[in-house]
């Protein structure tokens, strides 16, 4: 089996003194699930940056699927999702996934077309108006808005 992933002798320095990574060894396999496990500040996330692109190595190599990190082709390829929110609560869902759209580096003419099969690949078509702000409430405190419907039918 092939590797997804060679990372050879990468270390990361932060800040010009912090010392993030520190050597790093790793072959990870094509075709496996992996999981990164540790506590916070042990290097996980700038790992991950590393290996999609996101972050430059002070040294060393990330190789995936035969090309550097970062590498114009592994974009449509390589991606991975922060366990923060990642989206901007005063615009809305279309606002949203147009700067998202264009972040991936999409041609013009194409985000058309991408914005209306994302809207509908999450079924979200409908509130494509909508202030994420206003959604996020029914996503992270449910029973604010159950308390507001009790209010309102009282």
């Amino acid at each position: 089996m092939g590797l997804a992933v060679k990372i050879k002798n990468v270390s990361v320095t932060l800040g010009g003194h912090f010392k993030a990574l520190s050597n790093i060894n790793l072959d990870l396999p094509v075709g496996k699930t992996i999981g990164f496990i540790g506590p916070s500040g042990a290097g996980k996330t700038t790992l991950i940056r590393g290996i999609v692109g996101s972050l430059s190595i002070s040294s060393g190599e990330i190789i995936v699927f035969d090309m550097p990190a970062g590498s114009a082709v592994l974009r449509e390829q390589v991606s991975y999702m922060t366990q923060e929110l990642s989206v901007y609560p005063d615009l809305t869902v279309k606002e949203n996934l147009k700067y998202f759209i264009t972040m991936t580096g999409q041609p013009r003419k194409a985000s058309g077309n991408t914005l209306k099969d994302v809207l509908e690949l999450v079924d979200m078509t409908n509130k494509h108006d909508s202030l994420v702000s206003d959604l996020l409430i029914l996503l992270t405190q449910p029973e604010k808005v159950g308390l507001r419907l009790l209010e309102r039918l009282r």
